[in-house]
């Protein structure tokens, strides 16, 4: 990393490699001169959501993010089958937020897989 004498020295750095999490800091050049970065094997997130009768509900929007990731924020629907799958997670600890149900807080480990069921608990 270099730095220009009018540079403020913040920089964005985003790390990548086949079989590892992705890993995005934001580092402050006039802090070090150097800086570690360690990539961790990815966790792996099975999310199914079921109506009050254990029926899938295809659909539902589920948001995640991990408050220690920056820019680790990510969604998407379930599909047919009530499920959303997600790999290449960095491990830590998710906060999910599923339209209709309480928010709920889950841990992703490296090279696990982490299963989270939502279901209607009815009237």
């Amino acid at each position: 990393i270099e730095r220009r004498r009018d540079d403020r020295g913040v920089r964005a750095v985003f790390a990548h490699h086949d079989g590892y999490a992705s890993f995005y800091q934001i580092i402050d050049t006039r802090k070090a001169d150097h800086f570690r970065f360690v990539l961790q094997a990815p966790g792996r997130m099975k999310i199914t959501v079921l109506d009050q009768q254990g029926n899938p509900k295809s659909g539902v929007r589920v948001n995640w993010i991990n408050p220690a990731a920056p820019l680790s924020l990510s969604g998407t629907s379930t599909d047919a089958k009530g499920v959303i799958t997600q790999d290449n997670l960095s491990p830590g600890t998710f906060q999910l937020a599923a339209a209709g149900f309480p928010p709920r807080e889950i841990k992703i480990e490296e090279n696990k897989l982490t299963e989270v069921r939502f279901q209607d608990a009815g009237p």
